[in-house]
């Protein structure tokens, strides 16, 4: 039996800078009744989303892990090239298994909902930054920091997320 937490990666965020990125430069376009200009913001808005955006919160928004088996399964999105080849190719992706007896410590960050994040309800699943700050920091005997996401689950799900979150907690924390 897994527990499982967060949600894999998608092509989701290339289609949608792709989408966004097509919708803005056709918009700027007709505006401005210059294709050049259309096709510079469309360009512009494609390389931010897709090369700073996403890379820069796809531990938050798609921060999948699993525990189960006596192992720990995760992404490893710590480098930017690793969360590139995740948006370019994420039906490649493979978890990384770390055996539970390798975790040395556990520590547990979570921060309480801004308000922010209560008045905008839904969207804040969206917007990593109005989320709260909810999550497992595992150090490994051979001395890695690993960070584990909890508040996609948290905020999507409520108090039966609570309850898988406590269990997985204990699980790893019984292991450290």
């Amino acid at each position: 039996m897994f527990i499982e937490f967060g949600r894999r990666v998608t092509y989701q965020p290339l289609f949608n800078s792709i989408l966004v990125s097509l919708i803005s430069g056709w918009l700027v376009g007709l505006f401005s009744q210059q294709i050049v200009l259309g096709l510079g913001a469309g360009l512009l808005v494609f390389i931010s989303m897709f090369f700073i955006y996403y890379p820069l919160y796809l531990k938050l928004l798609y921060g999948a892990w699993r525990l189960g088996a006596g192992y720990l399964y995760y992404l490893d999105l710590q480098h930017y090239s690793a969360k590139l080849v995740a948006l370019l190719f994420p039906n490649q992706l493979q978890y990384k298994a770390l055996p539970l007896t390798a975790i040395k410590s556990v520590v547990v960050r979570h921060q309480p909902m801004p308000f922010i994040a209560r008045w905008t309800g839904t969207f804040a699943l969206y917007m990593p930054w109005l989320r709260p700050t909810y999550f497992v920091q595992l150090e490994t005997k051979q001395q890695t920091v690993i960070q584990l996401d909890l508040s996609w689950d948290q905020m999507q799900n409520g108090q039966k997320a609570n309850d898988k979150i406590n269990l997985a907690i204990e699980t790893l924390e019984e292991m450290a």
